[in-house]
């Protein structure tokens, strides 16, 4: 229910009054002016709630590119002065007398609107103009602010004028600068402070069991991934140790399961190989410190809210190519492993297998015996039932199979060997003041950092969807980037979102991130009291789990779909995607990837539909002639339609080519979809004639019918007009500014004019900064709709005149109070 305050004045505003008359008598208002007061006085905090809405909608039509961020400021601002008022209003029984809730109400109003004409009294945009221009028509700010003071002296409220204006200053992204909104936004980074509070022991039994399962899967994949990564086994545990703690503090995901991943340990050796090899005693110091730059910048990511748009700069054929690739890539490095032979060659197929066929005549017998029965055994339970602790079961096999035959000394079977025992300990990142090594890391920094967060981020909303709720990306980001940071002063490599783990955490129960906190004290009994079990681990084993979990990974089903579907431009990005990983590495399969989408929207959106539109008959609505055969061709008009979100450097040659197109089309139009008149409206209002029989004394009402006016057309008419319709376009770059002042140009040589319809505000003010429409002009060159442009390239002056809505209109409750405000004659009307 929406309330409107009316002014009765008894000249100026009489049709306000009339309008509220007309409410009383049709029942929409049966308040008596008796019980208004009582209803002001009982009602006054919501109606400050409804002003208060109604201020933030009035914000939001207006500057229709003010952020959530923004907005909400302005909400929080314009409520604190409610509560203010409220408080100030009430009596020392809590209630608001009549006069001092009709006075709150108007000095609500003006303290809103002095906050407005702070943030936008420079702003020259069309309805950002109107709105500041309404606000000023105040007839005297100085009288109202005095009127408000002496209010605040009546009622003894110790809060000046001045200090209300002063109270809580808003910055320019429209948060407030209090301290403790500072201290807000920090808090709500923290998500276990979200969810902690409302932790009951049904979600604690989900958490308990998919710990167990996820805190068993990741000490083998830990110390697994720790080898395809380069690294010793025991920095692979200390991965999986450290950052489930912090993401447990500031993750958002209830299911992701953070820690070592393929894909990154895949590229890590990569990544390092412009700075070191995994043989060199500096590796594992220099992969320290890639994840701690890695981790400052997803944290930068995070910070400046980027994360929406980088999600989506990957499109899914050349992800899903890369990850294809990848997988391939990790099967086939972990060769070596399973049957036991020793290689140093760059991560790619073609020299992983030309590895394999160069030291077949050196794989050790006995290490393929015990590694290739462990990978079946793994791959065909994974077939039966994905749930069951299958990697689980046979480390522990091999680990007592090892520890009683003795494989190392019988058999020259090799084992992980000796580890440090205990939690890790705070360590110095060496290399962090090396800026040296920094220049030569940030591109490979800059390529983990897209992997990891593609892979964490996919995977996260990918369960998020399932379980219907929203995944908070930038504090994803900001978590994500606390792990790598924090963890790398614990000895740990760069760690992403695993997706076996999140599956099997998922699909086992997990409720909130508290599972991961508990998975993690399993890592760390582990690590306090299992080392000497992690002694005896054949290295064979922790190949067979990596190889298995790539190759569970393999699937072409998406491929094929697309080239069902006719997606041939997506199979090709897959194809390309796949073989640039495969075949030559990871770190240029995520250039390949990123290349191939940037051509994808190139060529899709780089090619616009351009069509001509026609009027619909009986209607003013204007469609595609190709797709509406009885939609109309006005003569000596072209109407130009474009499919395009925005106008830029790479679709305006496509756009300029559609034009040039049409318009030579123009001397071959059909005569009989040519339109004979438009109607432009009616003569008057319907009258009625009365006559009286002076015989009978009757009286007669014969009702007159409206005359409709019509422009006429005529078929023969040259081409003088074109009018482009820019409903769809949120933005144009420079480019296409250039050429249309050229167009502008060429048509006002033969005579043309060129009209612009349904232009959205930001793109008028691009047309006024070019030049290509003024002040003076804009009337008569840009239109809310085709059919006003058409009205006037045909004849403007018989076009019936149309009521422009104006704020006051369309935002009734923000009525101006002016000059001859008198709180007596204010009634409150409910519609």
């Amino acid at each position: 229910m929406r309330f409107l305050l009316v002014l009765n004045f008894n000249e100026r505003f009489g049709a306000r009054k009339s309008r509220r008359n007309e409410a009383l008598s049709s029942g929409h208002n049966n308040i008596l002016r008796g019980q208004q007061g009582e209803d002001l006085m009982s009602e006054f905090p919501a109606k400050c709630t409804e002003m208060v809405l109604a201020f933030k909608d009035m914000l939001n039509y207006c500057d229709p590119d003010i952020t959530p961020i923004k907005l909400l400021g302005f909400e929080k601002l314009f409520t604190e002065h409610a509560d203010r008022i409220i408080a100030s209003s009430s009596n020392a029984n809590g209630q608001t007398s009549d006069v001092a809730a009709r006075a709150g109400l108007k000095e609500l109003q003006e303290a809103c609107y002095r906050d407005i004409l702070q943030a936008y009294g420079d702003k020259e945009d069309v309805r950002m103009t109107e709105m500041i221009g309404t606000l000023r028509n105040l007839s005297s700010m100085s009288q109202s602010t005095e009127a408000m003071t002496h209010y605040a002296e009546d009622r003894q409220n110790p809060t000046s004028v001045v200090q209300i204006e002063e109270e809580a200053p808003v910055l320019e992204n429209g948060a407030s600068c209090n301290p403790r909104d500072f201290g807000r936004s920090v808090y709500e980074k923290i998500s276990i402070a979200q969810w902690l509070p409302k932790y009951n022991l049904e979600k604690f039994r989900g958490d308990l069991i998919a710990s167990l399962a996820v805190g068993l899967m990741i000490i083998p994949q830990g110390m697994a991934y720790a080898l395809l990564a380069g690294m010793p086994p025991i920095n692979g545990l200390y991965t999986a140790f450290t950052p489930l703690i912090v993401y447990s503090v500031f993750g958002s995901s209830r299911e992701l399961a953070i820690g070592p991943t393929a894909m990154v340990s895949l590229i890590l050796p990569t990544a390092l190989s412009g700075t070191t090899t995994p043989d060199a005693d500096d590796y594992v110091m220099t992969a320290i410190f890639f994840a701690f730059v890695y981790g400052i910048f997803l944290f930068l990511l995070g910070v400046l809210k980027v994360g929406t748009l980088l999600e989506n700069i990957l499109s899914r054929p050349a992800l899903t190519g890369f990850t294809q690739g990848a997988s391939i890539l990790i099967a086939c490095s972990q060769l070596k492993n399973v049957l036991g032979y020793h290689s140093h060659v760059p991560y790619t197929v073609d020299n992983l297998i030309g590895a394999l066929f160069e030291n077949i005549g050196h794989i050790h017998l006995w290490t393929p015996l015990i590694g290739i029965p462990a990978l079946v055994i793994i791959l065909v339970m994974k077939k039966v039932k994905k749930t069951f602790p299958t990697i689980i079961l046979v480390l522990i096999v091999a680990i007592l199979i090892s520890y009683l035959a003795k494989i190392e000394e019988n058999i020259s079977v090799e084992i992980v060997g000796k580890v440090q025992k205990g939690l890790p300990a705070p360590h110095f990142i060496e290399g962090i003041t090396d800026r040296n090594l920094l220049t030569r890391s940030l591109g490979s920094i800059v390529v983990l950092t897209f992997v990891g967060y593609a892979e964490s981020i996919s995977v996260a909303k990918k369960f998020a969807a399932e379980h219907q709720y929203t995944l908070l990306v930038n504090q994803e980001l900001i978590a994500l980037g606390l792990c790598n940071i924090i963890s790398a002063w614990f000895q740990a490599y760069p760690v992403a979102g695993s997706l076996p783990r999140t599956v099997v955490n998922a699909h086992t129960g997990s409720k909130t991130p508290l599972a991961t906190l508990m998975a993690c004290i399993i890592v760390g009994i582990m690590l306090q009291f299992g080392t000497d079990l992690i002694y005896y681990t054949p290295l064979c084993i922790l190949g067979a789990i990596v190889m298995s979990a790539a190759l569970s990974i393999i699937d072409f089903s998406e491929p094929i779909f697309m080239w069902k579907v006719g997606k041939k431009a997506d199979c090709v990005s897959f194809v390309l995607t796949y073989i640039a990983t495969a075949f030559f590495g990871p770190i240029l399969g995520v250039a390949t990837a990123g290349l191939v989408s940037l051509c994808q929207v190139i060529y899709h959106s780089g090619r616009p539909d351009v069509f001509e539109l026609g009027r619909l008959p009986e209607s003013t609505t204007y469609k595609n002639i190709l797709r509406f055969p009885k939609a109309k061709l006005v003569p000596g008009v072209v109407v130009i339609g474009v499919a395009a979100p925005r106008l830029s450097f790479y679709n305006y040659p496509w756009f300029r080519n559609g034009m040039e197109q049409i318009e030579n089309d123009y001397t071959h139009r059909n005569n009989s979809r040519l339109i004979e008149e438009i109607p432009v409206g009616t003569s008057s209002p319907p009258t009625s004639h009365v006559t009286t029989n002076m015989m009978d004394d009757t009286t007669t009402v014969v009702q007159l019918e409206e005359q409709p006016i019509v422009i006429p057309t005529n078929p023969n008419d040259r081409l003088h007009t074109i009018i482009i319709d820019l409903a769809p376009i949120e933005a144009m770059d420079g480019t296409c500014l250039l050429y249309f002042l050229e167009l502008k140009h060429s048509y006002k040589q033969k005579n043309v004019a060129m009209l612009f319809a349904n232009v959205k505000h930001n793109v008028v003010r691009s047309l006024k900064k070019t030049g290509l429409v003024t002040t003076e002009n804009e009337r008569t060159e840009v239109f809310s709709s085709i059919e006003d442009a058409v009205h006037y390239a045909l004849g403007h002056s018989l076009a019936a005149p149309t009521k422009t809505e104006t704020l006051d209109d369309k935002f009734p409750l923000l009525k101006i109070f002016t000059a001859d405000y008198n709180v007596d004659e204010v009634n409150l009307i409910t519609f």
